[in-house]
């Protein structure tokens, strides 16, 4: 026979919590909620950022304009030469070194499955161009991520 007590239970001040979560458990839920939402938030922001950095590491930002010998490659990536002549090219992919773009419009010998390729330095260098199947490199003309000075511009010193 189980032993029964009549002396009143005593309150320890650790127990005032298990009983409010048992009075209140709608408001209890809410509060485990939201800092449980509060933690997947901030677990996801640094996510997107270590991805951010990630992606920036293996495949840096493109600058908007290539100054290249024969006249620029802008973003949107139309090669205007300095006669004025616009060829378009189509953004392959790029990687943390080269730009790889291609033009349909110009293939080898008008064999569709070989369009032309430029493979342009992100930090300026040669310019290369092959025609796909199988790429084979070649010397193009000089690039620059900065605007080339002009005859007469000053250097500001």
């Amino acid at each position: 026979m189980p032993i029964v007590s009549n002396v009143p239970k005593r309150e320890l001040p650790g127990d005032r919590f298990p009983n409010w979560w048992k009075e209140n458990p709608w408001l209890a839920a809410l509060i485990v909620a939201l800092t449980s939402g509060a933690a997947v938030l901030t677990g996801a922001t640094t996510a997107v950022t270590n991805l951010k950095s990630l992606r920036d590491w293996l495949a840096p930002p493109l600058p908007k304009t290539f100054y290249t010998t024969s006249g620029i490659i802008a973003r949107g990536w139309v090669e205007i030469n300095k006669s004025g002549e616009r060829n378009v090219f189509i953004e392959q992919r790029h990687d943390k070194d080269f730009l790889y773009l291609v033009d349909d419009s110009r293939p080898d010998g008008g064999d569709k499955s070989k369009p032309l390729v430029l493979r342009v330095p992100l930090k300026g260098g040669m310019v290369e161009w092959t025609t796909a199947n199988p790429a084979e490199w070649h010397p193009l003309y000089e690039s620059s991520t900065s605007k080339p000075k002009q005859p007469g511009e000053d250097d500001g010193d």
